[in-house]
């Protein structure tokens, strides 16, 4: 029952977090484009489809999904820097209530859930991913290393496979959106100390063998 009467509390706390983070930066939905953003516009006005993939194979970074995501709001939004800063806009929102969610899961306890995601929200370095579309690579590593953890706290719940699987499928798409992604392989183990609570696991060699995959 208590769970159950967790969630209005929840999504009410993720609300007044997501309007306070909206209200933020809010203000730089009417910016221009800045530096790389030129560049980029102009990459993907010029490309098809096929000619984004061989750009892809062929960069020096291979990071397709925020290659990819660019291309596709270059066809949508053409010219008008509106458009990709309020889709950053909602993605940043998207994400603060992900990490509502996931450190809420992490620790049951409401002001470190709070205190987390609300440094998180409103961290002032924060504009340049919502506001730079350039940046907009960091909020997809956000976003797939949020679904990565997630998924990999529902496989230490479960036991199910499938939520493995997905983690390992989340780490590849962060890897895809920015090398920080490697991160996770250090965050992963930490999230499974956290839930065991029990630093006896270290010595065991099945603590070890599922980070093979990763």
């Amino acid at each position: 029952m208590l769970a159950i009467n967790q969630w209005p509390r929840k999504s009410l706390f993720g609300l007044l977090i997501a309007l306070v983070a909206a209200l933020a930066y809010l203000s730089g939905i009417n910016a221009s484009f800045v530096a790389e953003d030129f560049s980029i516009i102009q990459l993907g006005s010029n490309q098809t489809f096929e000619q984004l993939t061989e750009f892809i194979l062929t960069s020096a970074r291979f990071r397709p999904t925020y290659y990819g995501l660019s291309w596709l709001e270059v066809q949508l939004f053409g010219t008008t820097p509106t458009g990709y800063h309020l889709f950053g806009l909602v993605l940043h929102l998207f994400i603060v209530l992900g990490v509502l969610n996931f450190t809420f899961g992490l620790t049951k306890n409401w002001w470190s859930a709070g205190v987390a995601v609300f440094l998180y929200a409103i961290y002032p370095r924060g504009h340049q991913a919502v506001i730079w579309m350039a940046a907009n690579q960091l909020l997809l590593v956000t976003l797939f290393s949020l679904i990565c953890c997630y998924t990999f706290k529902r496989y230490l719940d479960t036991g199910k496979r499938r939520w493995l699987i997905g983690a390992v499928i989340g780490l590849g798409l962060a890897l895809m959106s920015h090398e920080v992604g490697i991160t996770l392989v250090v965050l992963l183990p930490c999230i499974e100390l956290m839930e065991r609570n029990d630093l006896h696991i270290l010595r065991k060699p099945l603590f070890y063998r599922k980070y093979l995959v990763y």
